[in-house]
């Protein structure tokens, strides 16, 4: 049997630098492993309480309708979008155009974030117009458009410093501005046919006073008689109407009044009578014949 060969010496190596690292940072690797955990834990819990939050905040802003419900949630949840859209829904409330701006700037100074700002502005710009503040609402609309060239509400914004410049008599403006409402976003422009509207009145010509020809007033007609017939002034046709019927046992008609007739207190003298001749008896009548008589 052949022996098997024996080597004559073994190099021994040692530990290897992974099991050296392991053993000399082990206990620096397992707080370090230990502190990502909890790090991984409380990312997990403040991203489900921020979700609570919001859910709770959205909840409560549902449920108020009063400026004075609104108001809680913007101090219980002022770090919130739902305490943003609370502030504006507190501008929506306002009634007159002093308490409503004073809200919208509250909001787009406060809540410069939100996603409503854009909506916030093109509201505060009207409502600075229709104070007659053109020269603010002017400043807030430019900020919109500068915010978002092509932003949903640009056109809106733009056709409303057209009505500026219109005011201003300022029409070669307000055409270039109504213009490019028009054309903005054409596939999505929700005001486009408003634009055009506006083009269309600005261009147009008012018409020439004409003075209207003076009409005689039209007699009304009376059912079966001719229109060119006269008319009494009780609108029938007197003088062509037949005498009407005498209506057998109806009253007749009371005689006219006669003038009462005048006495003559010197009346005129009568003329006497002419003297008539006597009769003359003739001496000799003729004789009288017999009247005959009928045989029988």
């Amino acid at each position: 049997m052949q022996d098997t060969p024996t080597p004559i010496a073994e190099i021994d190596h040692g530990p290897s630098k992974l099991d050296q690292f392991l053993e000399k940072y082990q206990k620096s690797l397992m707080i370090f492993a230990f502190l990502l955990f909890l790090g991984i834990l409380a990312y997990v819990f403040f991203i489900k309480y921020d979700e609570m939050k919001d859910k709770e905040a959205g909840a409560a802003l549902s449920a108020a309708t009063t400026e004075e419900e609104y108001t809680a949630v913007i101090e219980k949840y002022g770090d919130r979008t739902a305490a943003g859209t609370a502030a504006l829904a507190i501008a929506d409330l306002r009634t007159t155009d002093k308490d409503a701006i004073e809200a919208l700037q509250y909001f787009i100074s406060t809540y410069k974030d939100h996603p409503n700002i854009p909506k916030a502005e093109l509201q505060l710009a009207l409502r600075q117009i229709n104070s007659g503040a053109t020269g603010d609402a002017t400043t807030t609309l430019d900020s919109l458009i500068s915010r978002d060239p092509n932003g949903y509400l640009v056109p809106m914004a733009k056709i409303s410093l057209g009505d500026i410049a219109a005011k201003d008599n300022d029409n070669e403006t307000a055409k270039k501005l109504y213009t490019e409402a028009k054309e903005i976003n054409p596939q999505t422009n929700a005001f486009a046919d408003i634009a055009a509207t506006r083009l269309v009145f600005l261009t147009a010509k008012l018409p020439q006073l004409v003075e209207a020809p003076v009409v005689a007033p039209k007699k009304e007609a009376t059912p079966g008689l001719p229109n060119d017939l006269p008319f009494g002034p009780n609108g029938v046709n007197e003088k062509n109407m037949p005498t009407p019927l005498p209506i057998e046992g109806a009253p007749a008609d009371p005689p006219a009044p006669q003038d009462p007739a005048v006495v003559d207190p010197t009346p005129a003298p009568v003329d006497p009578a002419a003297p008539q001749d006597p009769a003359v008896v003739d001496p000799n009548p003729a004789p009288v014949e017999p009247a005959p008589t009928e045989q029988p």
